[in-house]
């Protein structure tokens, strides 16, 4: 058995088995606090959700997109620039419920079009504002596609976990420890989208990076776009954020 297939293998093991655990009364599973599909906005009209949360749109636009979207039917939300229009930056977002609980998941899939150093893009938590944060960063201005975990509570401390393929959706499933966590590192899985056998497959292992204690539940969550003046676009669908179990997390990640 090949070392890919392999982890493909172990990784639907564990999703099983989590599923199974996730099920019974003792860990039943808390409602999630975002999910959206962007199958309840129209195409082509401005998405409603999420809205802007910091900087200035500007020329941006933020569409409903049904023409290149992961299955090839529904809903997606579009970021796109024109040629030309220089932006510094900005990123949209919303507020996350203040409750106690030990992980959140944060699950989105993504496909950016563009130059490698410019379509590029971040997603960011918050413990509230203008304090705590961590990040996911998809793609860099140096280009070669990494996503990397940034914790901003401890100097900036980065961490390399994978690389992503520009020409195919992908989806990441990030694990961040919050206040009642009790271990303190946050994880990072990656998939892509197999249109021929409509699944997702997994991409090497899951990526760790130790983190800076939380103090409080988290506040807020954003997407981040790029600043520049290059043409791109960035397309993200199936949010989900939702709070996980100290037990959940430990039966996966092994």
């Amino acid at each position: 058995m090949s070392w890919k297939i392999k982890s493909i293998w172990c990784w639907s093991l564990c999703l099983v088995a989590m599923q199974t655990v996730c099920a019974s009364p003792l860990f039943a599973q808390e409602p999630a606090f975002v999910s959206l599909n962007f199958e309840d906005q129209v195409a082509g009209m401005n998405c409603q959700s999420p809205k802007r949360n910091w900087g200035s749109q500007g020329k941006d636009l933020v569409l409903i997109d049904n023409i290149n979207t992961v299955k090839g039917d529904g809903n997606c939300m579009l970021l796109e620039r024109p040629e030309g229009y220089k932006s510094s930056g900005w990123g949209v977002g919303m507020n996350l419920p203040q409750k106690q609980y030990d992980w959140l998941k944060i699950q989105v899939s993504f496909l950016l079009d563009g130059p490698a150093t410019k379509a590029t893009a971040g997603l960011e938590l918050r413990e509230h504002y203008n304090k705590r944060l961590y990040f996911a960063s998809l793609g860099s201005a140096k280009g070669k596609d990494p996503i990397t975990l940034i914790d901003g509570g401890s100097g900036w401390k980065t961490s390399k976990t994978n690389t992503f393929d520009r020409k195919v959706w992908n989806r990441v499933t990030w694990y961040v420890p919050s206040v009642t966590a009790t271990d303190m590192t946050m994880h990072l899985q990656l998939e892509t989208w197999d249109s021929k056998n409509k699944a997702w497959q997994v991409v090497g292992k899951i990526g760790s990076m130790e983190a800076s204690k939380a103090e409080k539940p988290f506040a807020s969550f954003r997407i981040n776009f790029p600043g520049g003046e290059e043409s791109i676009k960035l397309r993200f669908d199936d949010l989900l954020i939702e709070p996980m179990t100290n037990e959940q997390i430990n039966l996966l990640i092994k």
